[in-house]
């Protein structure tokens, strides 16, 4: 009997020895599950702060980059206009001066016809004075 109780004895604190174990181990895969929890959690957290980031550059420069397109665009526009001016005095200028020569040789054209007409007018008097003496003179 005695060896039997021994034996029994040494079977509880075997079991007992054994759920210790079983508890300390337990205890330090808890640990190691605990902190490995808080690892995960610190990098998930510093990968959504890597994204943030990563992502607010991108926008800076995407938006960078549509601030460099709409003042290029600003200056194409000014400049188109003032080119849209300067053609269009040009071809005022172009107008302006074709009309000028119009004018001057129409000016011209009737001075022409002015001149030629007196001309007319004074060599038709002179004829007709010549002819006139010619017939004082005959008569």
């Amino acid at each position: 009997m005695m060896i039997r109780l021994q034996a029994r004895l040494n079977s509880e604190k075997a079991a007992a020895f054994s759920k210790f174990a079983l508890r300390m181990m337990n205890i330090q895969v808890s640990r190691a599950f605990h902190t490995w929890q808080i690892n995960v959690h610190e990098v998930r957290r510093m990968s959504t702060i890597c994204t943030r980031i990563a992502s607010r550059l991108r926008n800076a420069t995407v938006f960078k980059a549509l601030i460099t397109w709409d003042d290029h665009t600003k200056v194409l526009r000014r400049q188109r206009g003032i080119v849209m001016r300067v053609a269009m005095r040009m071809r005022n200028a172009g107008v302006f001066a074709a009309l000028h020569r119009w004018r001057e040789n129409t000016t011209e054209k009737k001075a022409m016809v002015a001149k030629s007409t007196r001309c007319k007018s004074i060599k038709s008097l002179c004829v007709y004075l010549v002819t006139k003496r010619t017939m004082y003179a005959c008569a």
